[in-house]
């Protein structure tokens, strides 16, 4: 079991080192100074380039403010959009019911589960 932890730890990992490059590589991309980005976002520099090192400790708050800062908070709503969750849409179909009943008796309404 600890083996799938680490594994699973070290996969976390890369994705936030990946992240940390993405940032830097849109900063980049827009000709800006880390001094200037930092000072949009409201942190020090050092922050700002612990987030682009892909250090696990800097906060999704931050990670939020680089997105504002470099115009790319739209890709932070989107996530972890439900909408995206194959794994979650898959079940939901899964449980879909195969047939669908009249109501019994006069009058009664069949209620939805939500």
């Amino acid at each position: 079991m600890k083996r799938n932890t680490a594994s699973a730890s070290h996969s976390a990992q890369l994705a936030i080192r990946d992240l940390g490059r993405n940032v830097r590589l849109a900063r980049r991309r827009r000709r800006e100074r880390q001094r200037d980005v930092a000072e949009r976002m409201g942190v020090s520099v050092s922050t700002l380039a612990a987030l682009e090192a892909g250090r696990p400790g800097v906060s999704v708050g931050t990670l939020a403010m680089a997105m504002l800062a470099l115009g790319m908070l739209d890709r932070l709503r989107a996530l972890a959009d439900p909408g995206d969750d194959d794994i979650a849409l898959a079940i939901e179909a899964e449980s879909v019911p195969l047939r669908i009943h009249a109501p019994r008796g006069p009058g009664k309404a069949r209620r939805l589960a939500l």
